[in-house]
């Protein structure tokens, strides 16, 4: 949503399209802090958040042969 109500939007519609924008600006939050909490955690006993390799080592070898 671009934040934007229609020009021809009543009060009480103003109203309720800001609420519902707070209400999942907030939510977005914390869902945000949730998910930054959770990856602290996970970090923290030792869990590593890496990318896991594409090719194992005989695809490698023929890879570079060619």
């Amino acid at each position: 949503m671009s934040g934007r109500v229609q020009k021809n939007a009543s009060p009480a519609e103003k109203m309720a399209m800001q609420v519902i924008s707070v209400v999942a600006e907030f939510e977005r939050g914390l869902l945000l802090e949730l998910t930054h909490a959770g990856i602290a955690q996970a970090k923290a006993t030792g869990k590593r958040f890496v990318r896991l390799p594409a090719l194992d080592e005989e695809q490698k070898n023929g890879v570079s042969a060619c």
